[in-house]
């Protein structure tokens, strides 16, 4: 699924996903991820840890990610919401 967007955010965007984390999965789970309209390139992931149930944001900070994010309460598997301003 694709969004754009006509002009620039001053406010940022609002993303709302449900998201369903594997429970039996123990690697790292990627739940979305941004990219720019120019080169097509990934800007910003979420990412799913199952081990700490910890999800952290990402920035591209070229050729490395820079964290931006960690939520401080782990989510046990299962169906959650997750709301976030960016």
């Amino acid at each position: 699924m694709s969004f754009t967007s006509p002009e620039v955010l001053p406010d940022g965007i609002v993303i709302m996903m449900d998201i369903y984390p594997y429970s039996s999965y123990s690697s790292t789970q990627m739940l979305f991820t941004l990219r720019d309209t120019q080169q097509n390139n990934l800007v910003l992931r979420a990412l799913f840890d199952p081990s700490t149930g910890l999800i952290t944001l990402q920035q591209d900070s070229n050729p490395s990610w820079l964290t931006v994010l960690t939520t401080t309460a782990p989510l046990p598997t299962g169906i959650h919401s997750f709301h976030s301003k960016i």
